[in-house]
């Protein structure tokens, strides 16, 4: 029969409960990343969704204001 050291056993489980604690810290730790990064480009994406809009708004106004002044200047032309 070999010795025992409950001083031993007891220090390792401490150090495996330890290990296993850090071990879910980091992945939490990863898990929040990656959320913030898919954040930060679901934002980026509705960001350029918005400046997509606006320049089409900007394109339909600028045309409407030049046919506006084709429709005149065929007016006065007659």
């Amino acid at each position: 029969m070999y010795p025992r050291d409950p001083g031993g056993a007891k220090n390792n489980a401490v150090e495996c409960v330890q290990y296993k604690v850090e071990l879910e810290l980091r992945e939490a730790a990863e898990r929040e990343r990656q959320l913030a990064e898919r954040a930060a480009e679901e934002e980026a994406e509705r960001e350029r969704a918005v400046l997509a809009r606006a320049q089409r708004a900007s394109r339909r106004a600028e045309e409407t204001e030049v046919e506006g002044r084709r429709r005149s200047l065929r007016q006065r032309i007659r």
